[in-house]
């Protein structure tokens, strides 16, 4: 094996010296603790795959640029989201010696940095399973109660006529500069007892979907089914009707159309799991999910280093070591039953790289 560069040398001093692209930095940890929740088996491939799209980093004029990601390729939000933290003066440090380097990889750790520092913040773990509900009104119901010109100027303001945000007072809330007077809330009841219940749909969900979902959906629409479900029924008929939709689903999807497809738009539904792939199939291996999975992302960063800088920065030996020495020192577990580093590698790439994360989130498979 021919003995590296000087400048490799260099470049691999300057790198470890950081501490960043080590197992157990929060980067990693942080990801890993959020299946402590008991939700975590209704959840873990969401987690994953939103850290997946955190890692596609695309340049000003690339396919599929959005706003956000010119918002990441702005030093200066970096500054303002760490400004009041104790240890802002370390993250600038560790953000201008990578930019030194290579801007894409300190963004790269600029993004990650800031979605770590969210769920610390942030009380992830309670959010992601706490539930909400929308009550979502019919067109003609909310014209018989407010007129057309009254709901015309709604959809045109919030898209939608959401009735939680036509009635909100709460200014973190509120999706309408002149939300509804006590007499149009009278009317809007009354039209609500003609129909029997009619005219509106209530939608449950839980807060399990990575927060760029909808634009997510925007660049690549969404399969997802809304369907009603009367909570006053006893369990095992609810789960016997879920059951028969899911099957029915499974059976013929084009049954289900959504709005895209009554417009005409073909979409190919994407079915398989996360859960299909041979980590989570491991059950050899002493290592919780959450854990492997932590892996996974780790040797993708590793591996996304050399790329960057065009050398072999982190060698296999040292992803492999890093690996060893989190599960051994750190976590007190036998590193026994490790996947081969290409079998993680491969996984990354798939969901990262050629963002198969998109077909999970979104339920459709869509072309690079």
């Amino acid at each position: 094996m021919a003995r590296p560069s000087k400048k490799t040398l260099e470049l691999r001093s300057k790198i470890l010296e950081l501490k960043v692209f080590k197992r157990d930095n929060d980067i990693y940890t942080s990801f890993e603790n959020l299946f402590n929740s008991t939700d975590a088996k209704y959840s873990t491939s969401y987690y994953f795959c939103e850290e997946c799209e955190y890692r596609t980093i695309r340049k000003r004029g690339d396919k599929g640029f959005s706003h956000d990601d010119e918002l990441f390729y702005n030093a200066e939000t970096f500054k303002s989201f760490f400004e009041e933290e104790d240890n802002y003066p370390h993250f600038e440090k560790v953000f201008n010696e990578l930019f030194s380097l290579n801007p894409t990889l300190a963004f790269l750790y600029h993004k990650l940095v800031i979605e770590q520092s969210i769920r610390q913040h942030e009380n992830w773990n309670t959010a992601k399973v706490d539930y909400f509900t929308t009550t979502e009104l019919d067109y003609s119901l909310t014209v018989a109660a407010l007129g057309k010109e009254r709901t015309d100027a709604i959809l045109k303001e919030t898209g939608s006529l959401t009735l939680d945000w036509m009635i909100s007072d709460n200014a973190d809330y509120l999706m309408l500069s002149n939300p509804l007077t006590k007499k149009e809330k009278s009317n809007l009841l009354c039209e609500l007892s003609k129909g029997s219940g009619k005219g509106y749909n209530t939608l449950v969900g839980r807060i399990v979907t990575p927060h760029a979902i909808e634009d997510l959906a925007s660049s690549n629409k969404s399969k997802t089914i809304h369907a009603e479900l009367d909570l006053t029924k006893p369990i095992d008929e609810i789960i016997d009707y879920v059951t028969m939709l899911k099957n029915d689903f499974d059976n013929n999807p084009d049954n289900f159309k959504n709005a895209y497809e009554l417009l005409g738009e073909k979409q190919e539904v994407f079915s398989c799991e996360l859960k299909d792939c041979d980590i989570y199939k491991d059950t050899k291996s002493p290592k919780p999910i959450n854990g492997r999975l932590a892996d996974v992302l780790f040797i993708y960063d590793c591996k996304k280093v050399n790329e960057l800088l065009g050398a072999d920065i982190l060698t296999n030996a040292y992803i492999t070591d890093e690996i060893n020495r989190y599960w051994q020192e750190v976590k007190n577990i036998s590193p026994d039953g490790f996947n081969s580093l290409g079998d993680y590698y491969a996984i990354a790439k798939e969901y990262i790289d050629e963002q198969k994360y998109k077909d999970y989130l979104t339920g459709v498979k869509h072309t690079l």
